[in-house]
């Protein structure tokens, strides 16, 4: 039922989706079995219950949205994840448990909380020398001319199960890290730690003795890094440090 003047209307009943399927734009992330029941109350709209599958893992939902009359639109929406699944770039593939809450004025959405990485693994083509080419990121801000910006607080962590393989590189790493920044410009804060980790460059094996990585940007990924490997290459035991950041660093 839905009353009142155009511009402040106001409805009572209930709506219920069942067996909806959403697909991501990001990474393809396919959201399906979405059965949800929905209390429409004057301005407001509860969520009486929720639930999705990602993968193999599941969500639960609840919270809902306030209107006021000519004011922004209020949201506070939780989603517990349970070992969902999902796929941040193409070549990663992540189980994630944890919570997600989406709150504030559609003018200033926050999206915040804590996730558990189950397991991640990223798979692709990386080849030393290129990685090694020097580049200059520009450090992005977000806008003031933007109306609308979604900021990011989310908790990231991953005692182990992160693992990185590629031709040139295979390792299994931890993360304690704080997703932030805004959506469109995301950044990170915290650490990588190899827990163990190889690379071939050329012919040679080089194993990963001791390895830290930071990032210290709130409004872009900038890693600052300090890595020590050794390989046996021509009768000889060569030590390789590698230090610094995404712009400058040192091979010794």
């Amino acid at each position: 039922q839905i009353h009142g003047k155009i511009d402040e209307l106001q409805w009572d009943g209930s709506l219920e989706i069942k067996d909806a399927t959403l697909r991501l734009a990001a990474g393809g992330t396919l959201i399906e079995r979405i059965n949800t029941r929905l209390r429409l109350t004057g301005r407001s709209v509860t969520i009486e219950s929720g639930t999705a599958k990602i993968g193999d893992g599941s969500v639960q939902l609840s919270g809902g949205v306030l209107w006021p009359p000519g004011d922004d639109l209020r949201l506070n929406v939780r989603a517990e994840l349970a070992r969902a699944s999902l796929r941040p770039v193409p070549e990663a593939q992540a189980r994630v448990s944890g919570d997600l809450s989406f709150v504030g004025p559609s003018r200033d959405f926050l999206i915040k909380g804590q996730l558990r990485i189950d397991s991640l693994r990223y798979t692709t083509n990386l080849e030393i020398e290129r990685l090694l080419q020097r580049h200059h990121a520009v450090l992005s801000a977000p806008s003031a001319a933007s109306p609308r910006v979604v900021s990011l607080r989310v908790g990231l962590q991953g005692p182990n199960n992160i693992f990185v393989s590629s031709t040139m590189l295979e390792a299994e790493l931890k993360a304690d890290l704080l997703l932030t920044g805004t959506v469109d410009r995301p950044g990170l804060i915290g650490n990588v730690t190899p827990l163990w980790a190889r690379a071939r460059y050329r012919d040679n094996e080089l194993v990963v003795e001791r390895a830290s990585i930071d990032f210290v940007e709130e409004y872009r990924i900038f890693p600052r890094f300090h890595i020590e490997a050794r390989t046996d290459a021509c009768g000889m035991q060569i030590a390789v440090n590698i230090a610094g950041d995404a712009d400058r660093y040192l091979v010794t």
